[in-house]
């Protein structure tokens, strides 16, 4: 029989055992979660021209941007005429959360600072869009290129955008999860947003943001097709100059802020009118393209039918014909 002794030395002897395990699991935990949650090691090279930072599994793309840079640093040089004499900081990141903690800005996918001379970019979002990389860091490169020669009260945001996505193809850096009809639905219904309140910041909700990034991109394209590049230039100019954006537009293309929005919405307004027409009725056209099609099958197999009718009442009559005289023939002689 056991005694009290006994008894309590078991019961110490199986406390210990579950304190032990439950200390073994508190360790096992803590180490599973530092090692998920452990910082990605990060790497740096550098070239004459450029530094970029990067996570480590991102080597092959770091040196890509080494390779591009210098074509890229030309190609803006001979956009806007001006020489590029910073050197650019690119950081490369596949941390999504840490990204969007850093931009505050869950859409986003790259952005600069320009009183850094830095861009970050998003690469895990970029993964399957080879393409689309070289442009988003062609666009960043235009905001520090643009910032390093215009002081930053002097370069309204609807220009600093548009310019970004006119030069690099019309990439802009958010993911757009609209499907590109916001300038044409807010043109037809009145709302486009003025360009005075574009000046400072673009809105926060989804739809007016994209609406926003549509406009500063159809405004720019609309100085370059009416105005030429010179036209753009001269407004570059003018504001490096330390014009204010009202001046350096009528310096430049020799109107006003307000008559070139008025001129840029008349002609968005003919551009988008038949779009928007065949857009609204194109369910109503494929249904009436498609009725047609069918009244052309029907009338293209009654005709058939009757040629087909036409064709056998034909070769009954002459079998007929050919029955008659068989028999009123005179029958041969043995």
């Amino acid at each position: 029989m056991l005694s009290r002794r006994d008894l309590n030395l078991a019961h110490t002897d199986t406390s210990l055992n579950s304190v032990n395990k439950t200390g073994l699991f508190i360790f096992v935990f803590i180490f599973v979660l530092s090692m998920t949650s452990a910082p990605v090691q990060s790497e740096t090279i550098e070239s004459e021209a450029i530094i970029v930072e990067f996570d480590g599994s991102l080597h092959k793309i770091a040196q890509e941007v080494i390779e591009i840079y210098p074509a890229l640093k030309t190609e803006l040089e001979t956009t806007f005429e001006w020489p590029l004499n910073f050197k650019p900081k690119v950081i490369l990141t596949i941390a999504r959360e840490n990204f969007q903690h850093l931009s505050r800005n869950p859409p986003v996918v790259a952005y600069a600072l320009p009183h850094k001379t830095l861009i970050v970019i998003d690469y895990s979002k970029m993964r399957t869009e080879p393409l689309m990389f070289r442009a988003t860091l062609k666009h960043e490169l235009t905001h520090l290129f643009l910032h390093d020669r215009i002081r930053m009260g002097n370069l309204p945001k609807w220009l600093d955008e548009g310019l970004a996505q006119w030069v690099s193809g019309g990439i802009s850096e958010i993911l757009m999860g609209g499907k590109g009809a916001e300038l044409a639905q807010a043109n037809l219904r009145g709302n486009l947003i003025p360009l005075r309140s574009l000046a400072l910041s673009f809105p926060k909700e989804e739809s007016g943001r994209l609406l926003a990034y549509a406009e500063a991109k159809s405004i720019v394209e609309y100085i370059k097709s009416h105005f030429g590049l010179n036209g753009i230039r001269a407004i570059l100019e003018a504001l490096k100059d330390n014009k204010n954006i009202d001046t350096a537009i009528q310096m430049g293309l020799s109107l006003s802020m307000d008559a070139l929005e008025a001129r840029w919405q008349a002609d968005l307004s003919k551009k988008i009118t038949w779009i928007a027409y065949f857009g609204n009725n194109l369910v109503l056209i494929l249904f009436s393209f498609g009725a047609l099609l069918t009244i052309y099958g029907f009338i293209r197999l009654l005709i058939q039918k009757k040629r087909y009718r036409e064709k056998e009442e034909e070769e009954e009559l002459l079998r007929q014909m050919f029955e008659g005289y068989d028999r009123k023939s005179p029958d041969s002689e043995e």
